[in-house]
């Protein structure tokens, strides 16, 4: 099974704990859609040190990475990285783990 990890800084009118939550509720609920995930688990950072460098996190679960490379090309995925996660991001980092 694949984790893909991903660490999200948002622009600075959503870091609240509502743009925040907002934001990973959206999010969750985009990604779990799209073929090939198997879960979709996003949230806002839970303390002040994590919060200072990561708004929130999104783990997507794969069974294997070739399941990542098709959502990695998915309409779904694209327009939510064009509509969505691009617009609202400053910055963001991502990494798969087998496990």
């Amino acid at each position: 099974m694949i984790l893909r990890t991903v660490y999200v800084k948002l622009e600075e009118s959503l870091c609240t704990p509502a743009g925040r939550r907002a934001f990973a509720a959206h999010s969750q609920s985009v990604l779990a859609s799209i073929p090939g995930v198997l879960s979709a688990e996003c949230g806002p950072a839970a303390d002040p040190t994590s919060e200072a460098a990561w708004d929130v996190t999104l783990q997507i679960r794969f069974a294997d990475m070739e399941a990542v490379e098709v959502y990695r090309v998915h309409p779904i995925h694209l327009a939510y990285l064009a509509d969505y996660l691009g617009p609202k991001a400053v910055f963001k980092k991502v990494w798969n783990f087998e496990i």
